[in-house]
């Protein structure tokens, strides 16, 4: 697994089963697409650099010395790499060579995968969210975005803390079957 920052959350989600993922999404459900997307633009620098090292150890190895004409862009010629290989990382579109120079391309497509896996996930989770009632909304979705805790939503609902406390839970066990379901390739 390729290391970035979310990490471990990463690791996490690719050794949880359909269950443990809805958990992870909704532990990190705030951030959850934040950790996608910096976990990709770790994948993309890791690729980036083992292509840059492997190509200067090849011709320090080959004893070539490197001249510049003054016609290069060697920047921009290195953002268009990365550009060519965020969009290979999203897409999971790894043809046209885009990983050539790349000793672990096999880690770094298992990892593409992955974190589309992730974003998929994370956008079935969210429309989960619309088959909940406009009550269950007004409590869930504030308490998955980190802006309600359970004191709050027992004042504002006029239930104990413990009510609501079981509120969250019911609610998520509510999603959480139609998305296990689904992860596991079951029609709910």
């Amino acid at each position: 697994m390729v290391k970035s920052y979310g990490e471990s959350i990463v690791d996490k989600y690719s050794e949880s089963d359909a269950s443990g993922r809805v958990d992870i999404i909704c532990n990190y459900y705030e951030v959850f697409l934040g950790i996608i997307e910096s976990s990709v633009d770790g994948l993309v620098f890791v690729i980036e650099d083992e292509q840059i090292n492997n190509r200067r150890a090849e011709k320090l190895a080959l004893g070539v010395r490197v001249q510049t004409s003054g016609h290069s862009d060697p920047t921009g010629d290195t953002v268009t790499g990365r550009d060519e290989i965020r969009r290979a990382v999203v897409t999971c579109d790894f043809s046209g060579g885009v990983l050539n120079g790349c000793n672990r391309k096999t880690e770094y497509v298992n990892e593409a995968y992955l974190l589309d896996a992730m974003r998929r996930h994370y956008y079935l989770f969210r429309g989960q969210l619309g088959r909940l009632s406009d009550r269950e909304k007004s409590y869930f979705i504030p308490y998955l975005e980190g802006n309600k805790g359970y004191v709050d939503m027992a004042d504002e609902l006029g239930v104990s803390v413990e009510t609501a406390v079981q509120m969250v839970h019911r609610t998520k066990m509510k999603i959480k079957g139609k998305m296990v379901n689904y992860l596991e390739g079951k029609i709910a």
